[in-house]
């Protein structure tokens, strides 16, 4: 772990244990905190040794079994569905139980995917939204709806839906005018993202056939191991969550997990745990995920290694990698995990580590002031582009084939003003400023220098503004990749190429986050934590894909877009470094000019030494 780092974790645990905080972190003393209101979020800790209503769950799943149902599909958004997805994804299906489908996006694409996959009289939908408002949540439910009445019929297509909400909300009523099958309820004690180990897990997983006693055992096993009486220094969890904490305020906040395939799920899991709990005050743990492992020239000193290391799926690779990384001074943390089985216990080991992690910070977990900033700018958007018949007319700072670049003013302002980095010899940079003749993609010619193709024209002042902002990332910044875009494999593959890209060639940290999804994850952290991100956001023209909303007199591709400008708002009054990047003409053929639109820009740095 390195000298420093141990010395400061092994003076942390002995101070735990003298202040007695363990013991009241578990009696639910907000004092641990910030003493606000963290007292009234501390459930989760009860959920380990709760009574588990098996026989409810059971009698739930042979129902729809008897009823011939192949398929679950889960409509939510955060910690209504991430949780439930992990189970999903890690635990093996089981045989002659339904599937398990995730939808958590406003994408018209990545919905119309999802429905085509699925016969819709063999499956059942579980709306799941704590507080049974949630916008993303509301919208699926009216579509799924409208098709599920068009496939088995107005009066049975209420048996076709389940609901998962906290008590006495929006959705519990709605659910019982449908007709809703069952109506399972969350505990109001418990935030969205710390309730994985309450209905909102427990349920999809018992409706794919998990045994949800079976299931939650190694947590109860786990929840004792971390409890109450048990010392800083022997307590997984605690001891976890210090080293976390005490990493970032030493300015390694870069917590970069290095998962095995079979537990790669959990990543998304532990990105919105750790980024929404603990990115608040100008301080958080940035969680680096499925960043593929690069050479030790590829780090700086702004990293934690975190090595979830899994006894029955070792990885040969990794162990060797992080070695090398531990040799090079890199603190690397190992959290070793038994098996698949021991799922639920890594659940409440880093539930616990991250409110431990959030009392090192000083801020308090269970809260997300700047979650709902986004979602007001959002709705603020949707309801004056209701009011005005669509969206107003944007003014773009750039276009170039088939690529638009939007920023605010200060932005557009600051990116013109900057010179990006030295171009490479002998390259002609000089690039005329766009005119209304010019057509989009046109070039004013070209030149090559040092064996690489350099355009001139609108596509040369393009390039110059987004290598301006990829410039901005210097020591302790990391770039974030903001994609309102269907989340299929061919998108992540290329957003997961330019983060490469972009991670080699400046030596910074990066993610991927698909909108409106990340808004309920990393968003938190993006405007609330360190202001060190620096943004490029993505969005498309969705065209013929778009999808009407039953009832709304908008589309899904009129809210994804409300949702990604108001992001930007909300980042930008943040002074957050941030641009939108629109691809006309659609994803699929888009992505490939992105693609090329950044390597070219990086190409601009290339003369510039890498940051140390």
């Amino acid at each position: 772990m390195g000298r420093t780092l141990q010395a400061a974790l092994d003076e942390q645990c002995r101070r735990w244990d003298r202040d007695g905080l363990v013991g009241r972190l578990w009696r639910k003393d907000a004092a641990v905190w910030t003493g606000a209101d963290e007292a009234r979020w501390l459930g989760w800790l009860d959920l380990p040794g709760a009574p588990v209503p098996a026989a409810a769950l059971t009698r739930f799943a042979d129902g729809m079994r008897a009823d011939g149902f192949t398929d679950v599909l889960l409509l939510g958004m955060g910690g209504s569905s991430l949780g439930a997805e992990v189970i999903g994804e890690v635990l093996a299906p089981r045989a002659g139980a339904p599937a398990l489908h995730v939808l958590d996006s406003t994408d018209p694409a990545q919905i119309a995917r999802t429905a085509s996959r699925l016969d819709l009289s063999r499956t059942l939908c579980i709306v799941s939204s704590k507080s049974g408002t949630t916008l993303e949540s509301a919208l699926l439910a009216d579509w799924f709806l409208e098709r599920m009445r068009h496939a088995v019929g107005r009066d049975r297509a209420g048996s076709h839906f389940a609901a998962i909400t906290d008590p006495g909300s929006a959705l519990e009523e709605t659910a019982g005018a449908q007709g809703f099958r069952h109506v399972w309820s969350g505990r109001p004690d418990v935030g969205g993202r710390f309730s994985v180990l309450s209905s909102f897990g427990l349920v999809p997983a018992a409706a794919c056939g998990v045994d949800v006693s079976a299931f939650l055992a190694p947590a109860r096993e786990m929840a004792g191991r971390c409890g109450p009486d048990v010392p800083a220094e022997r307590n997984p969890g605690v001891r976890l969550g210090l080293a976390l904490g005490l990493a970032a305020t030493a300015g390694r906040d870069k917590a970069t997990f290095v998962l095995p395939s079979a537990f790669r799920a959990l990543g998304a899991w532990l990105e919105q745990l750790l980024a929404e709990s603990t990115g608040k005050a100008g301080r958080g743990v940035i969680p680096v995920v499925d960043e593929e492992l690069g050479p030790r020239s590829a780090y700086v000193g702004d990293r934690l290694f975190v090595h979830v290391r899994v006894a029955d799926d070792p990885e040969p690779g990794h162990d060797a990698a992080l070695v090398a990384l531990a040799d090079a001074g890199h603190p690397v943390v190992t959290v070793p995990v038994p098996g698949r089985d021991a799922l639920a216990a890594e659940f409440f080991r880093w539930e616990l580590a991250t409110a431990v992690c959030g009392a090192v910070l000083g801020v308090n977990p269970f809260d997300q002031p700047d979650v709902e900033a986004a979602k007001r700018a959002a709705r603020a958007r949707t309801e004056a582009w209701e009011a005005a018949g669509g969206p107003p007319e944007e003014h773009p700072v750039a276009r170039a084939d088939g690529i638009v670049l939007f920023a605010d003013a200060d932005t557009a302002a600051r990116l013109a003003a900057t010179d990006g980095s030295p171009a490479p010899a002998g390259a002609d940079i000089a690039a005329r400023p766009a005119t209304a003749g010019d057509e989009p993609g046109a070039s004013a010619g070209a030149d090559t220098a040092g064996g690489r193709r350099v355009a001139a024209g609108e596509r040369a002042a393009l390039e110059r503004l987004v290598s301006a902002h990829l410039a901005s990332a210097g020591p302790g910044d990391y770039v974030a990749l903001l994609a309102y875009l269907d989340r299929n494999e061919t998108h992540a593959a290329a957003l997961q190429r330019v983060r490469s890209r972009i991670r080699d060639a400046r030596g910074v940290a990066t993610s991927v986050g698909f909108g409106p999804r990340y808004l309920h994850s990393t968003g938190q952290l993006f405007k609330g934590g360190p202001a060190t991100g620096v943004f490029l956001m993505v969005t498309a023209d969705d065209g013929d894909a778009d999808l009407p909303i039953p009832g709304r007199p908008y589309t899904f591709g009129t809210v994804k877009l409300a949702q990604a400008a108001g992001d930007v708002e909300v980042l930008a009054a943040r002074r957050r470094r941030v641009v939108r990047l629109h691809l006309e003409g659609g994803a699929a053929a888009g992505l490939a000019r992105f693609e090329s639109l950044i390597g070219d820009a990086l190409g601009w740095l290339m003369a510039e030494p890498r940051m140390r």
